[in-house]
């Protein structure tokens, strides 16, 4: 039962924490590591198009548009990476990649798939703490 602290981060008028977790991302062989915010209000994963890149991803699929906050639409590529979060193996990850030309995520957002149907995870904000109890199948 993994437990991470929320982070602290500069915004444009002072401070405010974050539930953001460490996790490993690989793709055909090249592996980063990196943080990535919990968002227990997005369906989907979406992967910045930064790591995407050092990642070496395919950004030459079909392009599609998904509907952001406050209805604004993202022009992305989809495309499966592995994630590992707390020494954990999670099942091929479907991410959404931002491409040139739209608006980049500023971090990688973990969505509901296929976090939350791993995980049941735990906000205790009061607490600055996340805790993640992986689901046995």
């Amino acid at each position: 039962m993994p437990s991470f602290p929320y982070v602290l981060e500069k915004v444009k008028d002072g401070f405010v924490y974050r539930p953001k977790i460490p996790v490993t991302i690989s793709y055909k062989g090249n592996r980063i590591e990196t943080w990535a915010i919990i968002d227990s209000g997005s369906d989907v994963s979406i992967l910045p198009r930064e790591i995407a890149n050092a990642l070496c991803t395919e950004l030459s699929g079909k392009q599609v548009d998904i509907a952001g906050m406050g209805g604004g639409l993202l022009k992305v590529v989809t495309d499966y990476i592995n994630l590992g979060i707390a020494g954990i193996n999670l099942p091929q990850t479907k991410v959404f990649i931002p491409v040139e030309g739209s608006k980049d995520a500023e971090q990688f957002i973990l969505g509901h798939e296929p976090l939350f149907k791993e995980f049941n995870i735990t906000f205790e904000y009061n607490a600055k703490k996340i805790t993640l109890n992986k689901i046995r199948h």
